[in-house]
């Protein structure tokens, strides 16, 4: 599905191996149905209605990400030799070939300065709107993870004195030593699928938080204004080439789960 995704509305591009190249080709056409405003917001509300949420392991918790890391980006104000949004990590590597990819699609749009200020009131103005719904998703996730950490912190917790009471059984010669290895191989498949079940359990939790869906919703909104108020600004053409530096930006990136959209 993702191949597809980039598929569409990219084939001018597709071939060529140099980001810059690819970005300042002539992009400026009819809008791919994978690039309206709509199909943003439908890959928007995807993400938050399924976030990327990490197995629970023996040695890691719960990770759970409702939002892409870069949500925060002002695409139109960004320096590429400066912070391109992603938090942490150094500026080597793939990083400068993000910013190289990013240099370059700002080049192809050539915004005169009154159009780069409206673009940045406009950004100010969207993550003000998401703010408050912003932070009932990150306390909703919170919440959640909380549960999973302390849930996985009693599994172990149980596992270990299990194992406890294995090797007191075979050290007061209760049990052979082959019993003990097989009850030692039960007690961690044990474990494990008790693990794995804490991934589900989250996701259906933050699916059924009726006040977190709300907040999605309005999260949405917001960006549907926002993403009307840039092709305002930028008019159709620019915007579909700004559309398009941000799919191959995130291909560059492999942001394999929020690829059409930077905010």
């Amino acid at each position: 599905m993702l191949g597809l995704i980039f598929a569409i509305g990219f084939s001018a591009c597709k071939k060529m191996k140099d980001p810059e190249r690819c970005a300042t080709h002539d992009m400026a056409s009819a809008i791919a149905p994978d690039e309206t405003i709509d199909a943003q917001i439908e890959n928007l509300g995807n993400f938050m209605e399924e976030p990327i949420i990490s197995e629970a392991t023996e040695t890691e918790d719960v990770f759970i990400q409702s939002l892409p890391d870069i949500i925060a980006l002002d695409y139109f104000n960004t320096e590429a030799s400066g912070d391109a949004g992603t938090p942490g990590g150094d500026r080597m590597g793939s990083d400068k070939k993000r910013d190289s990819s990013l240099h370059a699609c700002k080049a192809a749009l050539r915004l005169a300065v009154e159009n780069k200020e409206a673009l940045k009131r406009a950004h100010a103005a969207k993550m003000e709107c998401m703010k408050a719904n912003h932070q009932v998703l990150r306390e909703s996730d919170s919440a959640v993870r909380k549960w999973a950490i302390n849930h996985r912190r009693e599994l172990l917790q149980k596992h270990e004195n299990t194992l406890k009471e294995i090797q007191a059984a075979f050290s007061a010669g209760k049990i052979t030593e082959r019993e003990r290895a097989a009850k030692i191989a039960a007690a961690r498949e044990s474990l494990q699928q008790a693990l794995s079940k804490i991934r589900m359990t989250v996701k259906e939790k933050l699916q059924n938080n009726r006040e977190r869906a709300a907040a999605a919703g309005l999260i949405k909104n917001c960006e549907r204004i926002y993403l009307n108020r840039v092709m305002e600004i930028l008019g159709k053409d620019n915007y579909a080439i700004w559309i398009r530096c941000h799919k191959m930006h995130y291909r560059q990136n492999k942001m394999v789960r929020w690829c059409p959209t930077v905010m």
